[in-house]
């Protein structure tokens, strides 16, 4: 009787020094992936525009394929324009994470057929992207 508990004791023993020292190992992973994720949150990232162009939708508007990428996770904000004017884009507003990719109409009185168009694209913490000349052929 006197051997089974000193064998318990000493398995007992054996157990517990096992999860401390598995205790010891997984403290340094936790709290070096704990600091990772809280950096990366920092880290700048420049948001990239390209548009290709689908169809004509009528003699004023167009239908245009946008992708972006790099964005941090908020609402995306499209703007267009002919020269120093601004077209309309629909929509011109709307969520994303990370990259998308987004068929917009965009119109103008008057029509943009046969003429080149800028596009860009304002990401949320005032990422703002690179302009983007599109051509819209004559319908």
């Amino acid at each position: 009787m006197q051997r089974f508990l000193l064998f318990r004791i000493g398995l007992l023993s054996v157990i517990v020094s096992f999860m401390l020292f598995l205790g010891v190992l997984a403290f340094p992973i936790t709290a070096s992936a704990h600091t990772a994720n809280t950096s990366q949150t920092n880290i700048a990232l420049h948001p990239n525009l390209g548009a290709h162009y689908l169809s004509p939708v009528s003699a004023l508007c167009v239908r245009v394929r946008l992708s972006g990428s790099h964005f941090h996770a908020g609402v995306v904000h499209v703007v267009a324009f002919k020269g120093v004017h601004p077209l309309f884009v629909s929509p011109a507003n709307f969520f994303q994470v990370g990259s998308f990719l987004k068929n917009v109409v965009i119109c103008k009185p008057g029509g943009i057929h046969g003429h080149f168009i800028v596009l860009r694209a304002l990401g949320p913490l005032g990422g703002v992207t690179n302009d983007v000349t599109l051509y819209v052929p004559a319908w």
